[in-house]
């Protein structure tokens, strides 16, 4: 008996060292995750079944053969292996091997990528009903990917794979009523779809979600439920999520106003490089909310968010270079960032580009410049720029 239990218990340990876990799939494996999902447990067992099943060219072991090597189930991961087992179980109809074909040639896994050849193959597995070939040919004909443009034949082929319970496709069918994509614009329908795929647990739904209960579209205006779904997306991650989910807290939304907690979020979304986040951490140090006062700091995220060109940022840090606070004051990165946000329309930049030339800081001195900068200011209303004109039409310069 024990050259069995040795078998076994050796086949058991070559499975777990072949299983890799879905959440440590590579990025070029994520577009087959619902099926590398499916085979998690797959077992050495399992494949040699499979292998002997596939020699008499059963297709269904041909296609789960192909998934295998795409997951690198049980078996080394191979993309050439999987779309030779693919391409056998597609020629006998295998809509899965189809699907699994039109997703190599689209990404260019293992072959050269083909948008036309893609969407042969998920024809004729979403002509099969395959709810996610339905998706892809939905994302094709959305993005002109190997077929002319055509939102309303993208809006037929999610709508089919939407009806089949697709998260992705009620998401997109949403963003279709949400923007009039083929469709007629329709919140109230939005909603509808995106509701279904956020009950999926579909981040970008959940988020859609929350958009429509903060602004009120299609459902009534609800701080707390928007909360509730902002909540949902920012616990997977989802920057834009955790960025509004700091606005709550920022401005007490639907929640008790918290300083703390607004940082957080808005941490959390800086993080992953959403300047609207990194330029409200820069607030956060520059004002003490929530954090203790720290000028350094505070320009650190200017800088992050100014260097995406967040116009508030590129403000903030130029009067940081201005006045010396957080950094060493140095006129001529002061004008540079300044004239970077005024260029956008920033009343604050422009009046203080303004002062800059008026007083030759950093620029050489021409009160023609600093009266056109200023006046910028002013037809915005912006009233320390009116001022600063009385100041310079007057001959007057301090």
């Amino acid at each position: 008996m024990k050259p069995i239990i040795i078998f076994i218990m050796t086949t058991i340990a070559t499975s777990v060292a072949l299983t890799t876990s879905v959440s440590a799939m590579t990025n070029q494996q994520m577009p087959y995750k619902s099926y590398c999902a499916k085979m998690v447990n797959y077992t050495m067992y399992t494949l040699a079944r499979m292998k002997s099943a596939a020699k008499t060219d059963k297709a269904s072991a041909e296609e789960k053969l192909g998934y295998a090597y795409v997951c690198g189930r049980g078996v080394q991961q191979d993309w050439a292996k999987a779309n030779y087992w693919f391409t056998k179980a597609a020629e006998q109809g295998n809509a899965d091997a189809e699907n699994g074909l039109g997703i190599a040639y689209s990404h260019g896994l293992g072959v050269q990528q083909d948008w036309a050849k893609a969407n042969y193959w998920f024809t004729k597995a979403a002509e099969q009903g395959n709810d996610s070939a339905e998706d892809n040919l939905g994302y094709a004909y959305h993005n002109g990917l190997g077929v002319p443009q055509d939102d309303a034949k993208a809006d037929y082929w999610y709508q089919k794979a939407a009806n089949q319970g697709s998260a992705r496709a009620e998401y997109k069918l949403g963003d279709a009523y949400d923007e009039g994509l083929g469709v007629a614009q329709d919140d109230a329908k939005a909603d509808y779809w995106y509701q279904k795929a956020a009950n999926q647990g579909y981040a970008r739904a959940e988020y859609n979600m929350g958009k429509a209960y903060d602004e009120g579209l299609g459902v009534p205006q609800d701080d707390a439920k928007a909360d509730y779904w902002y909540q949902k997306a920012a616990n997977q991650g989802y920057a834009r999520a955790e960025y509004n989910m700091g606005n709550a807290y920022d401005e007490g939304l639907g929640v008790p106003q918290d300083d703390a907690k607004a940082d957080y979020w808005y941490q959390k979304a800086a993080n992953q490089g959403y300047a609207r986040a990194e330029y409200n951490m820069g607030n956060a140090y520059d004002e003490g909310l929530g954090v203790p006062q720290d000028d350094a700091k505070a320009d650190y995220w200017y800088q992050k968010a100014a260097n995406q060109g967040y116009v508030g940022a590129e403000n903030n840090l130029g009067l940081s270079y201005f006045l010396g606070q957080g950094v060493t004051q140095n006129y001529v990165r002061a004008d540079y960032w300044l004239k970077k946000a005024a260029e956008q329309g920033n009343d604050r930049a422009e009046t203080t580009i303004g002062i800059a030339y008026l007083k030759g800081l950093g620029v050489p001195q021409d009160s023609i410049k600093a009266l056109s900068w200023l006046k910028k200011a002013s037809a915005q209303g912006f009233q320390p720029a009116e001022h600063d004109i009385q100041i310079l039409e007057h001959g007057h310069i301090e």
